[in-house]
């Protein structure tokens, strides 16, 4: 690493060690039940939400009570059952096309590391509507890369390979 790059790292990693304990931070809420999320929702005065998911959970009906909850509460659900393994960039764009079709106001994410990786993504859409997903910088721009490419740079892949051998 170049000297005047690792000399921004160090400083930048410094201010924020400095700035943490004066950062405003909100312990998570670990939620029990179904039925506590729309509690939750409606203290933020939440309509609508954006369920995104993948088909075999979908198709296992596991987002059933989570559904009959929010309606019960008059809480509007939209699920998107379309997530693939490793979802993407289409996966993305079209459950935030659906974000947008039903005024949704809020995402959830319910399944695995697929179902979560995909309903980040539309956050970051919905967030920033006019910058493609592929200039995306931090974890969605990581996740972007390694689903659209090699996961390792072609400089690097025959040095990491040789490494996985020994």
């Amino acid at each position: 690493m170049h000297l005047a790059r690792r000399a921004w790292c160090r400083t930048y990693q410094t201010v924020f060690r400095i700035a943490l304990p004066i950062l405003p931070y909100t312990e998570p809420r670990i939620l029990e039940h179904a039925e506590d999320v729309p509690a939750v929702l409606q203290k933020r005065s939440i309509q609508k939400v954006l369920i995104v998911t993948d088909p075999g959970i979908a198709r296992l009906g596991l987002t059933a009570s989570l559904e009959r909850a929010l309606t019960a509460q008059g809480i509007g659900v939209t699920v998107y059952a379309e997530t693939r393994a490793n979802p993407t960039v289409s996966n993305v764009e079209e459950a935030a096309s659906l974000y947008r079709e039903r005024a949704c106001q809020a995402i959830i994410g319910f399944g695995g590391g697929s179902a979560m990786d995909c309903a980040k993504g539309v956050g970051a859409r919905i967030a920033q509507p006019s910058k493609p997903i592929n200039k995306m910088r931090g974890l969605l721009g990581f996740i972007v890369a390694c689903r659209c490419s090699s996961p390792f740079p072609p400089r690097r892949a025959r040095g990491a390979r040789s490494r996985l051998r020994r």
